[in-house]
């Protein structure tokens, strides 16, 4: 039968899309081949695939009561939001629910902007966002070019990038400060007094997995307090155990003003999303009317679903075993990045991963053909996600130790099989 529906960040001719016929824990079936799914298709199936729990809570739900208006009371809602409120940082008081990341992004940026009073948002070069005219003109890669024509108020920093730096830094506090005092200047020259917030994500995710210099985040609390501006962070990809803390930002020991998330809240069995404000910008609320809203708004499938999905992640002990498997996930990237002259820097936390291709590795030019990987991966037995010159690393949270070295294994010999392939040292 002819396909009626368009594939996402393509184009939609000349590309032969492979299909995925079943999944089950950490594994998806790609055009009949049972694969290790290491990127949690993409970064967002925490939980793996069929957990049973959270089949049976949307089915409960829906048998009870699938929908209600979000002008009505409703106890799954508010015993979702409590769960959400209970594992997020301390300080953060009440939830606005969404149907996904993109959307998040959007009503924060809203809610910033009519409780500040200000117009300007900050957010970082390479980071990305989403999709919508907001949320994509708030993304700082090359998404963001059909999303920002006539959107006013977006504005673009630096955020350090260890391995791709120009600069040669002693150590991460003088690289830290030296970041901080660039975005400083740029916060004086656009004016602080119009500046509602500082999107930023802890770890930039899906361009690599770029994790700050410690002190960096620290350094953004500080300015958004000096100027009296907001720190939002976009923990869509960074959420939910993935890097070893309930959410990133924790590793920091920050507290933002906002947290927008996704993705792994339900492990997207549902479709669903959060923006979770603290106590000043909820109390603003009280005698304000939110201009936020939707038709889908708090779907009683995503709440029971959340609900049981930070139960199985409580119940399993994953943000645990996302801690501790990425202390081997990292010893063993690191050992492949010594071993391999292809490979020129691995960036990793918790269950999250990114391995970087070089043509060399003195001079870093990138290899952005390693995109051409995937079929080989799939053919060996794994998949995973892929852009430019870089392999993500992001397996569900699920996942034990030998069945993450296996994964690795496969991982191996495919980078030797594919570069023999292309007659290219690695």
């Amino acid at each position: 039968m002819e396909e009626k529906y368009f594939y996402t960040w393509s184009t939609q001719k000349g590309k032969n899309h492979p299909e995925v016929t079943k999944a089950q824990d950490i594994y998806i079936w790609i055009n009949g081949k049972k694969c290790y799914d290491m990127s949690s298709q993409a970064i967002n199936v925490n939980i793996g695939h069929k957990n049973e729990r959270i089949i049976n809570a949307i089915k409960r739900q829906c048998e009870e009561m699938p929908f209600i208006g979000g002008g009505f009371k409703s106890d799954v809602r508010n015993k979702a939001a409590n769960e959400i409120i209970n594992v997020c940082p301390k300080g953060m008081e009440k939830v606005f629910f969404t149907s996904s990341g993109s959307e998040a992004n959007e009503n924060a940026i809203k809610m910033a902007r009519q409780y500040t009073g200000k117009n300007k948002i900050f957010s970082a070069y390479n980071s990305y966002h989403g999709s919508f005219i907001g949320s994509g003109a708030l993304t700082g890669d090359a998404r963001r070019f059909y999303s920002e024509k006539g959107v006013s108020g977006f504005i673009k920093f630096k955020y350090p990038d260890k391995y791709h730096c120009s600069i040669s830094f002693e150590n991460d506090e003088a690289m830290s400060k030296f970041y901080l005092l660039e975005l400083e200047e740029q916060i004086k020259g656009e004016n602080p007094n119009d500046i509602a917030a500082i999107f930023i994500e802890p770890i930039i995710g899906g361009n690599g997995v770029i994790i700050p210099p410690d002190g960096f985040l620290q350094g953004i609390r500080e300015l958004c307090d000096k100027y009296n501006i907001l720190m939002i962070c976009d923990e869509v990809m960074t959420g939910w155990g993935r890097t070893g803390k309930w959410f990133c930002i924790e590793h920091w020991g920050v507290t933002p003003d906002i947290i927008t998330t996704s993705k792994g809240i339900t492990s997207s069995y549902i479709a669903f999303g959060a923006v979770v404000v603290n106590k000043k910008i909820s109390d603003y609320f009280d005698n304000n009317p939110l201009m936020c809203g939707a038709t889908n708004y708090g779907h009683l499938l995503g709440c029971a679903a959340t609900i049981a999905n930070i139960n199985e992640y409580k119940d399993r002990n994953l943000i645990e075993n996302s801690r501790e498997l990425g202390e081997v996930l990292r010893e063993r990237l690191l050992n492949l990045k010594d071993k391999y002259d292809c490979i020129g820097d691995i960036r990793c936390k918790g269950l999250f991963a990114c391995i970087e291709f070089a043509k060399n590795k003195e001079t870093k030019e990138p290899n952005n053909d390693i995109e051409n990987i995937i079929p080989l991966l799939i053919k060996n037995g794994l998949w995973t996600l892929s852009r430019r010159n870089i392999i993500m690393i992001a397996p569900p949270l699920i996942i034990n130790q030998q069945e993450l070295l296996d994964a690795l294994e496969i991982l191996e010999k495919t980078i030797k099989e594919y570069f023999q392939k292309i007659s290219m040292k690695y």
